[in-house]
């Protein structure tokens, strides 16, 4: 048994004592930090069993409005989708969303968070409709918290950059198909190019 094992191993010693609600949210953010540590080393299927339960003790033992359940529930979706398991992320990240945008005040960084999230999962989906509105409101929103020189800003512009060039290769793609299936006695382009993006002019 290595430390981690028994790290996790005492931590639910003390969650099963039933303690007060101050000593449950201090081991169940022990229980987190293990289970991010899984996460971040690429062990999804050692952090997902931790993120699991953390959520569904804090649903059991705080109150509903607890800042922490959409904490939880963001991280246990964070861990979906690492997996590509896009179907159960997906309700997750809705789910946190809602929390936040009816807990907190509509400019806490949380909600930035959560809407960038939930964007993210979207554009990998390529549900490019859905993705842009939530990436660009986040955006918005961490530019009047942060300021716009603020690394998580660069973060989120740096998103939203990737977000359009996926964007316009999916749009130059389905152009290019529509020429390839056009008549050649049809067609009248000027310099198509998927690359550069050129005009495509048709009479």
């Amino acid at each position: 048994m290595n430390a981690y094992q028994e790290a996790e191993q005492m931590i639910e010693l003390g969650l099963s004592a039933e303690p007060l609600i101050e000593e449950t949210e201090k081991l169940l953010g022990l229980l987190d930090y293990l289970a991010d540590i899984y996460y971040e080393n690429g062990e999804y299927k050692k952090a997902q069993p931790l993120f699991k339960k953390a959520l569904a003790i804090r649903e059991e033992r705080l109150e509903e409005d607890h800042w922490t359940i959409p904490h939880a529930i963001n991280n246990l979706g964070l861990v979906y989708q690492a997996q590509g398991k896009y179907n159960k992320a997906q309700p997750l990240f809705e789910k946190a969303l809602a929390i936040r945008e009816n807990t907190l005040d509509a400019t806490h960084p949380d909600v930035a968070t959560s809407l960038n999230n939930l964007g993210m999962l979207y554009q990998k989906q390529g549900e490019y409709d859905k993705a842009q509105p939530l990436l660009e409101k986040a955006l918005a929103l961490r530019e009047k918290i942060l300021g716009a020189e603020h690394p998580t800003v660069a973060t989120s512009l740096n998103q939203l950059g990737v977000f359009y060039q996926e964007k316009a290769k999916r749009l130059f793609e389905k152009a290019l198909a529509i020429v390839q299936r056009t008549p050649p006695q049809d067609r009248n382009l000027e310099k198509f190019s998927q690359g550069q993006g050129k005009q495509i002019l048709f009479h």
